[in-house]
């Protein structure tokens, strides 16, 4: 996800941010053990400790991707991982964007 980070800040899309659903995870210490070992990254990762969060964005499954409008409206999900190219051509054609291509990060 860091090659669509850098992208999407580049081209003007959208930006990540990863929300960890704090009651999925078994242990706390866990997600934040694999946050730390991967770096320093190139989104901000925030913790949903009651999963109100997840509600709010009709989250069904992990992962889970939703594009909001500038209102805050869900008007896009995916459930399930993308490499970053089929997540910026899905961006672009729900932003009505020109498409172009990023290399898997």
């Amino acid at each position: 996800m860091g090659a669509y980070a850098a992208y999407a800040k580049a081209h003007q899309l959208p930006g990540l941010l990863a929300v960890d659903v704090a009651v999925a995870e078994p242990d706390q210490r866990a997600a934040l053990a694999t946050i730390s070992s991967a770096g320093p990254l190139p989104y901000p990762v925030a913790t949903d400790p009651s999963g109100r969060v997840a509600d709010a964005y009709q989250v069904q499954d992990l992962p889970w991707y939703a594009l909001t409008n500038d209102g805050g409206h869900v008007v896009w999900t995916h459930d399930g991982w993308m490499d970053p190219v089929a997540l910026e051509k899905a961006i672009t054609n729900q932003r009505g964007v020109p498409k172009a291509s990023i290399s898997p990060g």
